[in-house]
């Protein structure tokens, strides 16, 4: 676009000399007649806009804007010139150009230049609703006012909702709140010309039909100007109550006077029945619904049934929060109600709905007075609970801090000054309000507790004495633990709290909190109102105070103000965290302290892990990792957290795989001495044992007996022939009698392996392998247990040795039995014993046999009876007097006992051999007499040793 350069400054000049309106300057500056505007510049907006080209300066447009509105030349593309501003986004030195842009534009609409609009709008912007409008109207001009069709509003509602959907550009023309301003503009000034004042009415009254206004005020985020709105309302149509206070309003008008108009106009409304009027009147001119809503239910009350009525207005409670009504109008709306409520369950109700939405903020704001609602529905809940009805429960009011509410003594109020007169109250009635005031001891509730108390004129001795208790503990100057006076109210306190049946972990608390202030030296009351409870424990666990246990205070704090887990643990962690770079292990005592050992495990762990990644970072190297990981298994284990303990142990093993690459077996020994987890760790002994590190391990850990169990059954299961570092383990540690119970164990489990198999596994060659280890176990625990000087115990081991190489003998048939056969010797029961005895085994196997039982008693005059006298076997005999030298007096007699029961015929030869293999000339001859063996007697008679036998044992016989 061309312009002469003089005319342009001068028209500059005046659009910027003012801050009013550009067709204000427009109208002052005279027209300059020298200068003229070629008309027949070619305008090529498109390709501007494609190419972003600087656009005209905003002075420049409005000049030619204002110059040729006033001589009215080519304002269509003057209009083209101020769009074609409007293109980049402004400066701060133009934006308030760009405000008289949007005025200018506006001015468009009001003056009606549509067609000069519609040809700019055309160029740039063709899709606009705008366009769809002057459209419209350009049609109405043409229309006759009888003849105003309906669907004209309703086409032009569509036409803006379309506009309402481009909200991705940011030039002012597909601005919400700026096209509804002016198509409303554009409207109105065309109306106030096209039609007469019934036109205007009715054509009003199709956009409010149309629901225009509605969607103007609800679909903005900027609602339209307040006065356009409330002159649209004026078309409400015939109703019983007129609105010529709307045009009666002064054009410069106040907000909050024309929200108050519109206000009472929507009551007004209300009581003449027009809902759905003033619904809209109240949408329209965005004023607070809540008459509308309030009406409406007051309405619906009427067609309610007594006995629904409960049911009714919890319905209503839910309505009111669809609507948005205002708390105030809901607390005064059930309030006045409660008021007329035909029994005491719909007066509970309505009362505890009014305190349900009374705002919590006001509920703890002391200066305002809510005692008496808060006393009727608290003595309404009682009522209730005498008549026997179940209800629920009232929320109580809170306190600025509702942790400390139940710390702290407020008598409440009643409003009139002393308690109202109440009818005396039956036993039964009696026994129901001291249960509910114990109910409310027990939750903490005092205030209200104190409220019922006053109203219904009875008390608990619980309520009483919790009075003294925290009048007691308020009471309190500051206090020292050292002053016979403070150790006197501490034990009053205590005698009060022991005392309680209802209300005492309350109590407790408070008594918790009296304590923790003697400790700090402090009044009670500081400590339960302290702004920063964590900042107090963290303060409280960092420092040493005087004469007093930091954990035990600690303690006092946490459970006196009910500080929450998540935040103590977060102290904790800080605790532990400091103490482990410190070097310093006070684990036990935190732990003891953290409500959340879960979590706060799962805190270490993670803070571990993130240590890996950078080990040496603010002084924070391996050895703070392994205490991190030893923390956080203390935690888990506390509370058997066994997912936890297994991301512990993984990430352990993460840990000792980077300490051998470092060659860093003290840290590795110090991980698996603090975790504890000796079986689960058993990989670290073989890294030691591999390493020959092991000396580090037993210097370190020589105290913790786990620690040697756990090691020696590591080397018995892994390496059983390294008896030498199973020495030195057992020796270090002392444990030589439970090595040699280890070693027992293992033997057993290899026999019990060997008889679990099939019936002749023990003569195979994997039976034979198991048990020559079995064999070798015993021997191990009998060389043990001489160790431990438990002789008895490695006699019996050795014997289990000597029995388990006999069965490999015979299994193996190095030693061959009668018949062939190979039994099993192990374990068998008492008649599977005799059995073999009896039956096969030769003197020498049922010797070792018996003694690997001690449990069965060796009868040998049985068994020579049965293998030698009976089976015919003269070795027997011959192996027994190799080893015993010759028969003694109970042998003998058990013989010739079985023998006389007998009818067998015994061999004389066998007889006359066992006979003078008694022990002595005396009993081979009293032997010999009972057999009648008389050439034995003859030769023993003959002897010297016996003569003096003549005739003695003949006579008498018998042994």
């Amino acid at each position: 676009m061309m312009l002469n350069t003089s005319s342009a400054v001068a028209l500059g000049r005046a659009a910027c000399c003012c801050g009013c309106c550009c067709c204000c300057c427009a109208a002052e500056q005279p027209a300059d007649t020298t200068s003229k505007v070629d008309t027949r510049i070619p305008l090529q907006p498109r390709a501007i806009v494609a190419k972003k080209e600087a656009p005209l300066a905003p002075a420049v447009g409005l000049g030619l804007t204002a110059q040729s509105w006033q001589d009215d030349v080519s304002a269509g593309d003057c209009l083209c010139g101020w769009l074609e501003t409007s293109l980049s986004a402004p400066t701060p030195a133009e934006e308030a150009a760009c405000v008289r842009l949007k005025r200018l534009a506006l001015l468009a609409v009001r003056t009606r230049r549509l067609r000069s609009l519609d040809k700019a709008l055309a160029v740039f912007f063709p899709d606009c609703a705008l366009r769809l409008t002057i459209q419209l109207l350009e049609s109405l001009m043409t229309l006759e006012e009888p003849h105003l069709p309906a669907e004209l509003m309703l086409n032009m509602m569509e036409a803006l909702r379309n506009t309402t959907k481009q909200q991705d550009s940011e030039l002012f023309i597909y601005d919400r709140h700026w096209l509804s301003t002016a198509v409303l503009s554009l409207l109105l000034s065309s109306l106030s010309t096209l039609l007469t004042s019934a036109g205007r009415a009715r054509l009003l009254g199709l956009m409010i039909d149309a629901r225009l206004v509605e969607m103007l005020v609800t679909e903005q985020a900027e609602r339209p100007d307040l006065p356009l709105l409330l002159r649209l309302s004026t078309v409400l149509g015939p109703s019983a109550v007129r609105l010529d206070w709307l045009t009666a309003l002064p054009p410069g008008g106040g907000a909050e006077q024309l929200r108050l108009e519109a206000s009472r106009a929507v009551a007004a409304l209300c009581t003449a029945g027009e809902l759905e009027r003033a619904d809209r009147l109240a949408l329209a001119a965005g004023v607070s619904p809540d008459p509308v809503v309030l009406t409406q239910v007051t309405s619906d009350l009427g067609e309610v049934a007594d006995e629904d009525r409960v049911t009714f207005w919890r319905q209503c409670s839910g309505r009111f929060t669809e609507k948005q009504l205002s708390r105030t109008e809901a607390v005064a709306f059930f309030r006045k109600h409660a008021e007329t409520a035909v029994s005491v369950s719909e007066r509970y109700v309505c009362l505890k709905l009014a305190w349900d939405w009374l705002s919590p903020d006001r509920r703890a704001d002391p200066d305002c007075d809510i005692t008496a609602l808060e006393r009727g529905v608290w003595t309404a809940y009682t009522r209730a609970r005498i008549n026997g009805e179940t209800v629920e429960e009232p929320e109580p009011s809170p306190t600025p801090s509702p942790t400390h509410q139940p710390l702290l003594y407020r008598r409440p109020l009643l409003a009139s000054g002393r308690r109202p007169v109440q009818p005396a109250l039956t036993p039964d009635q009696l026994t129901t309000v001291r249960a509910v005031l114990g109910q409310l001891v027990d939750e903490g509730h005092l205030r209200q507790a104190l409220l019922v108390a006053e109203y219904f004129g009875a008390t608990t001795p619980d309520l009483e004495r919790m009075v003294r208790l925290l009048k007691l503990a308020e009471l309190c100057s500051t206090p020292d633990a050292r002053q016979p006076q403070s150790q006197s109210e501490l034990s009053q306190l205590t005698e009060l709290v022991a005392a309680l049946r209802h209300g005492s972990e309350i109590g407790q608390r408070v008594l918790s909190c009296a304590r923790a202030a003697t400790d700090l030296q402090t009044t009670y009351q500081e400590v339960v109102v302290t702004r920063e409870p964590l900042l107090l424990l963290s303060s409280v666990l960092t420092g040493d105070p005087a004469g007093v246990d930091r954990y035990r205070l600690a303690a006092d704090l946490i459970h006196g103000l009910q500080l929450p887990d998540s935040q103590v643990t977060e102290v904790i962690l800080a605790q532990v965290i400091a103490q482990v770079k410190a070097g310093v292990s006070e684990l036990d005592p935190l732990l003891a302290l953290c409500p959340d050992p879960v979590l706060l495990g799962n805190r270490l762990l993670d803070t571990a892990e993130d240590l890996a990644s950078f080990p040496e970072a603010d002084g924070y190297g391996d050895d703070c990792q392994v205490g991190l990981l030893v923390a956080a298994h203390s935690a888990h284990t506390a509370r058997l957290n066994l997912q936890g303990i297994g991301d512990v142990m993984g990430r352990a093993r993460q840990l000792v795989r980077r300490l051998l690459v470092k060659e860093d077996f003290r840290l590795m020994v110090s991980l698996l001495l603090g975790l504890g987890r000796y079986e689960e760790m058993a990989y670290v002994f073989e890294l030691l044992l591999r390493e020959d590190r092991l000396e580090r391990l037993l210097t370190a850990g020589v105290s913790d007996g786990r620690l040697g169990a756990a090691l020696r059954r590591h080397l018995i299961r892994h390496h059983p022939e390294d008896t030498a570092r199973l020495r030195l383990v057992t020796g270090r540690f002392g444990h030589h009698a439970e090595a040699a119970a280890d070693w027992q164990s293992r033997a057993e489990q290899l026999i019990t392996s060997v008889l679990q198999s099939a019936p002749d596994e023990h003569c195979t060659e994997t039976g034979q392998l198991r048990l020559r280890e079995a064999m070798d176990c015993y021997r191990h625990a009998a060389t043990f247990y001489r160790h431990a000087e438990r002789l008895s115990s490695a006699d019996a081991s050795l014997c289990q040795a000597q029995l388990v190489a006999l069965q490999i003998s015979i299994s193996s048939g190095a030693l061959p039995l009668p018949e062939g056969v190979r039994p099993l010797l192990l374990r068998r029961s008492h008649q599977q014993l005799h059995t073999l005895l009896t039956e096969t085994l030769p003197y020498r196997a049922a010797r070792l046999v018996l003694r690997a039982y001690p449990e069965r008693p060796a009868d040998w005059s049985q068994l020579l009876y049965r293998q030698y006298l009976c089976l015919g076997r003269d070795e027997y005999l011959t192996e027994y007097l190799q080893a015993e030298g010759q028969l003694d007096h109970s042998v003998i007699a058990g013989i010739l006992k079985r023998i006389r029961g007998s009818a067998r015929q015994f061999s004389p030869s066998r007889l006359r051999r066992l006979t003078l293999a008694a022990a002595g000339p005396e009993l081979q001859y009293r032997a010999a007499s009972q057999l009648q063996l008389r050439d034995v007697i003859g030769a023993l008679l003959d002897t010297a040793e016996a003569g003096w036998l003549r005739d003695t044992v003949w006579k008498t016989g018998g042994m």
